[in-house]
Formats: structure tokens, C-alpha cells, sequence
């Protein structure tokens, strides 16, 4: 047998073995839940203010403001499986992201501390949406 005749044989049982054992196994994944939930990110300090006359001190106290919130809607991992199952892409779940900043409050003209106000609205990642699905089932588009 040649070298030529050899390689060439080797290379073919290595794919017919590679392609048979990809086409007949299963992944072994599921969806997992996660549920919506808001999470604040750092603290942005809002100050108050102290006002002393004549003996007598007004103050206003200070907020601690998030400088920003994530909300974060329903959605699924992966994650591994026991069971011949693998998972499918159902949709999509949005993610939003808000920035506050520290408003000042005023008592005529005095600065009379400050508050928090909601800046802005990020729309964030998407996140995916799985189910699960036995290995047996076809998809088909």
C-alpha cells in the first residue's frame, strides 16, 4: 500500500468517526429561569444643606441616590442536563438601564438641598429566551 493510499485512509475512517459521532449526540443542556428583578449600582450623594442664624440652624438632610439601576426582565440560561435535552431560542427579553443624577432644591434663593431625578433610559442587552426540548425533535424553521 502506498503513503498516498494510507494518508487518504486515515483521513477518511478520522471523518466518517468525527461526522457519526456528532450527528448521533445530544447536547445535554436545559433552560433555567431567572426572574426579573432591579438591581442598584453604586451610590451618588446627594447633599444637604445647614443653614446657621442667629443661633438658630436650619439643615436639610442629604439622599444617597443610585447612580444608576439595571432592570433586568424574565429570561433563561443554559445549563447542563441529566436528561437527552437540549435547548431552542424562543425570543427575547430587553434589558433597561437608568441614570440619575442629584437635582437641587431651592427655598426662594437659597440652596435648600438636593434630590434625586431619573436622568435618563438605556435600553441594555438583549437577553435570550430558551425552552427546552427533547434531542428526538426536529426543528425546522
Amino acid at each position: 500500500m502506498s503513503l498516498r493510499a494510507l494518508l487518504f485512509a486515515t483521513f477518511t475512517v478520522v471523518f466518517a468517526v468525527a461526522s457519526s459521532a456528532q450527528t448521533g449526540s445530544c447536547p445535554k443542556k436545559q433552560a433555567k429561569f431567572v426572574p426579573e428583578r432591579l438591581t442598584m449600582h453604586s451610590k451618588l450623594p446627594c447633599s444637604g444643606t445647614s443653614i446657621s442664624v442667629g443661633g438658630v440652624t436650619l439643615a436639610s438632610s442629604g439622599a444617597a441616590c443610585p447612580l444608576l439601576a439595571t432592570h433586568t426582565m424574565d429570561h433563561e440560561i443554559e445549563v447542563d442536563s441529566i436528561h437527552n435535552t437540549m435547548i431552542e431560542v424562543t425570543g427575547q427579553s430587553a434589558t433597561t438601564i437608568y441614570h440619575f443624577e442629584c437635582d437641587q432644591d431651592w427655598l426662594l434663593i437659597i440652596p435648600w438641598g438636593s434630590s434625586c431625578q431619573l436622568a435618563r433610559t438605556v435600553v441594555g442587552p438583549a437577553l435570550v429566551r430558551y425552552r427546552t426540548i427533547p434531542c428526538a425533535t426536529v426543528i425546522t424553521p
